[in-house]
């Protein structure tokens, strides 16, 4: 079952969602979702330094870049390309509540 946009607002309200911080509700809630924006820095996989990687052999510092992105600035995932990235927001659900995370184009 999804959540409704009143079921969400009273989530938060009643303290069974936590988001810090509190995004604006007008612009991030729509009718069974929340918004979150991306943090501004990023790890960029560089698949050409490795012909494989063994995550029991070390971290992914092997095999990506650290980059930042200025507030303002595009960043621009190529098809087929991969990152890892973080949000600005955090999110602390209950146990009866699960929460999936979508990407988009915009």
């Amino acid at each position: 079952m999804l959540l409704s946009d009143r079921d969400i607002k009273q989530a938060i309200k009643d303290g069974q969602i936590i988001i810090k911080p509190i995004p604006s509700m007008e612009e991030a809630l729509s009718a069974c979702a929340i918004d979150l924006r991306l943090d501004y820095e990023f790890e960029v996989f560089e698949y050409s330094r490795l012909t494989y990687f063994d995550p029991r052999q070390g971290t992914t510092e092997q095999i990506t870049k650290r980059i930042s992105i200025k507030d303002g600035d595009a960043f621009i995932l190529q098809p087929g390309e991969f990152t890892l990235a973080s949000t600005l927001e955090w999110i602390e659900l209950p146990d009866n509540i699960a929460g999936r995370l979508e990407g988009r184009s915009s």
